[in-house]
């Protein structure tokens, strides 16, 4: 009965440990997704701030940057 408890308790750890790493794999691409995402924010954030230094050189503001 001791050996059936054993073998049942150290499925179930094992099974535990599949479902963390699984778990531990979605953070991982979920973390990645978001960096990812962030990159083409700040990306996205130079380009408008290059446009908008070109507007104001055109507008006569050459000293503002």
């Amino acid at each position: 009965m001791f050996k059936l408890y054993c073998v049942a308790r150290r499925a179930l750890i094992h099974w535990q440990i599949h479902r963390l790493e699984r778990k531990a794999d979605h953070i991982v691409a979920a973390r990645q997704a978001a960096l990812d995402r962030l990159k083409e924010i700040q990306r996205a954030c130079v380009e408008k701030q290059v446009r908008l230094r070109g507007y104001a050189y055109h507008l006569g503001a050459r000293d503002a940057w």
